[in-house]
């Protein structure tokens, strides 16, 4: 089994090329543009990401671990058995750094999504409408909070209703039309 590419190794990669936003946002803008296209060209592919991310080109080495994630990404998404992870910081962060990442993984998938360009017939399933609501509101979550055992709880029924609910709208994107291909 391929070992998976940790958060901080992830942050480490994305400070090397100056992406301005977490890891974390930068992992929900990978998984909201693969729910839409599935790539089939790799150097197209490339020179979206760095557009969205609005970075330096990565070298080769860089490009190796992201498309490491990114194959890792759509694997998780593909297996119909709910499997697939947010890439977030790990349960020894304090709470409140953990809280901040899973509303900006939010707001990088709402991006991604918008940045592949998710149609209003797309957003018209009732599904995928409520589930990207939820999302944005997440997105808006404060993270001033102390680190109490039900916050603590709260924010693991909060990471795992994100993880499932961007596995649903996969499945009824995917469901509902041929997957659009970016080339």
């Amino acid at each position: 089994m391929t070992k998976k590419i940790t958060y901080l190794e992830f942050s480490r990669t994305l400070q090397e090329i100056d992406v301005q936003i977490s890891a974390a946002e930068a992992h929900g803008v990978l998984v909201g543009m693969l729910c839409l296209l599935e790539p089939r060209n790799e150097n197209e592919w490339r020179v979206s990401l760095v557009d969205i991310l609005d970075c330096n080109q990565p070298k080769k080495q860089q490009w190796t671990q992201i498309s490491k994630l990114k194959t890792q990404i759509s694997k998780d998404l593909q297996n119909r058995a709910f499997n697939f992870n947010l890439l977030l910081p790990d349960d020894e962060s304090p709470l409140a750094d953990r809280v901040f990442a899973l509303a900006n993984w939010c707001r990088g998938y709402l991006s991604g999504l918008g940045f592949v360009g998710i149609s209003a017939v797309e957003l018209s399933n009732e599904v995928v409408k409520e589930l990207v609501q939820d999302l944005s509101q997440i997105a808006q979550v404060s993270h001033k909070t102390e680190a109490s055992e039900g916050d603590e709880k709260n924010y693991t029924e909060l990471v795992e209703y994100v993880r499932i609910a961007v596995q649903n709208i996969y499945m009824e994107l995917r469901d509902a039309a041929t997957p659009q291909i970016l080339h």
